[in-house]
């Protein structure tokens, strides 16, 4: 009996300790977005280099790789939902979200109603979509890098990853991927600023 109050209050203090979204679930969606995801990542890298991305072998890869961005759309489609919530907390709080200007505003009912809930599902689908874009850059990556690869030029010292290798030089084309998608990451972000 005493070791079952026991039990039971360790269950309960780390039920609290885990964060929320640490128990998101993984959808169909979530997964169906990884497998299209991991299939595009595959076929840029070619099956050898995508096996050592994933730093396991190539027959385990792919389902690796399934199971690493289901989580990864899972966590990024709540993390969007969250800030969504609170750009839009705050844009209530400073009476500009039932504004004619602001982009979700001629998706409101005829009566404006639900001005917040609108807010929230037009901001969360944009911030998402800026996750989605990063995917698509380090696909982006694996494409250029295999074919540096192929060229043999992916271990030349005059590449800008080259300084990030070990002191053995391997992982070349993880860092090259690494580098290429921050890079484009970075350029994404100066072309919308401007």
């Amino acid at each position: 009996m005493r070791l079952t109050r026991v039990l039971i209050a360790v269950g309960v203090i780390v039920a609290l300790l885990v964060p929320a979204t640490a128990t998101a679930k993984v959808t169909r969606h979530d997964k169906h977005n990884a497998k299209k995801e991991c299939k595009a990542l595959r076929k840029a890298a070619g099956k050898t280099n995508f096996a050592r991305l994933m730093h396991t072998s190539k027959r385990k890869a792919y389902g690796l790789c399934v199971k690493r961005k289901s989580r990864e759309e899972s966590r990024e489609r709540h993390k969007a939902h969250a800030n969504a919530v609170k750009t839009c907390q705050e844009l209530r709080a400073d009476g500009t979200i039932d504004d004619p200007g602001q982009p979700w505003f001629a998706l409101l009912n005829h009566n404006h109603k639900n001005a917040f809930g609108k807010c929230v599902s037009w901001n969360a689908r944009q911030k998402k979509q800026d996750m989605d874009d990063h995917d698509q850059d380090v696909i982006n990556a694996a494409k250029t890098c295999r074919e540096l690869k192929t060229d043999g030029t992916i271990d030349d010292p005059g590449q800008p990853w080259f300084a990030l290798l070990n002191h053995n030089h391997k992982n070349a084309f993880g860092k090259c991927v690494s580098w290429n998608a921050r890079h484009n990451d970075n350029n994404d972000n100066n072309d919308n600023n401007d």
